[in-house]
């Protein structure tokens, strides 16, 4: 498992994160989606099932949205960090 930490998400940090991995991608199906502003990404998804998982796991963390994509035997984590995340922390 990795885990990358970005404070703004984007289609380009997308495709920088996954340069390195990019080449274990096969067979995949690409879908796209969008989160609530700033955080428009595209992302490849083995399956409609694991979209929606990602999707609902992301809806129900306000705090921060983590989006993980199954290459192969690999599993990579993108931990997308939200602007607002000090607000909702409770002290």
């Amino acid at each position: 498992m990795r885990t990358f930490l970005v404070k703004r998400f984007t289609a380009l940090t997308f495709w920088l994160l996954f340069s390195q991995v990019k080449s274990n991608i096969k067979e995949m199906e690409y879908l796209s989606h969008t989160m609530a502003s700033p955080f428009n990404f595209k992302c490849f998804l083995r399956s409609k099932n694991e979209k929606e998982e990602i999707l609902r796991q992301a809806q129900n963390d306000k705090i921060r949205k983590t989006l993980s994509v199954k290459l192969n035997k690999t599993y990579v984590s993108i931990v997308v960090k939200d602007r607002i995340d000090k607000k909702h922390v409770k002290r």
